[in-house]
């Protein structure tokens, strides 16, 4: 298992009626900071983090738009594959991300 944190906020979906759920970031153990890309924050393309235990909890948690958090989650290693490369930068789909 490895521990991981996300950001994790309730914000407006594109036609500003719904909210959505979004990851802004990961921050990994050792206290680096990844954001991830606006294109890829909604929670639709974090589909394995959205089926664990705490992610629901998040869900219940958060009730008002720009509400957040900062959750430390415990991910299978195999999970971890997701949102790192072969060599151990932080991507997520294909995509490098920023510290």
């Amino acid at each position: 298992m490895v521990r991981l944190q996300f950001e994790v906020e309730l914000t407006a979906d594109e036609d500003s009626k719904n909210n959505i759920i979004i990851m802004k970031s990961i921050t990994r153990e050792n206290g680096i900071t990844y954001l991830i890309p606006p294109c890829s924050q909604a929670a639709k393309h974090h589909l394995q983090l959205i089926k664990l235990p705490d992610f629901l909890k998040i869900k219940k948690t958060l009730q008002r738009r720009s509400h957040n958090r900062h959750v430390w989650m415990s991910v299978p290693s195999d999970f971890l594959a997701l949102y790192e490369d072969d060599i151990g930068n932080m991507a997520f789909n294909d995509c490098l991300l920023q510290e």
